[in-house]
């Protein structure tokens, strides 16, 4: 986060993996500014998904591997549902 003095103050992201790690991003259809980013820790047993702001991270969460078919199965279901205004 960006400080009084205006230098980004990211240093909590920069752990292991989370800032230089492979990620697979997604731009919000709003605009590209905003985009998420998910990677994967298979040794810590989570997902990483992080928002971002230009080039700001602005939140993380650490989704655990127990939760994460839950999470996946959320998404499939909300998407899936034929909007009828489509039609």
């Amino acid at each position: 986060m960006a400080g009084p003095s205006g230098q980004c103050d990211n240093w909590l992201v920069a752990e292991h993996g989370l800032l230089f790690g492979d990620r697979i991003w997604f731009v919000d259809v709003r605009t590209p500014a905003r985009r998420m980013a998910v990677t994967t820790h298979p040794e810590d047993g989570v997902a990483v998904i992080s928002l971002w702001h230009g080039d700001s991270c602005t939140a993380t969460f650490r989704l655990p591997r127990r939760d994460a078919a839950r999470f996946v199965d959320a998404l499939a279901q909300g998407l899936s549902v034929k909007d009828a205004s489509a039609d």
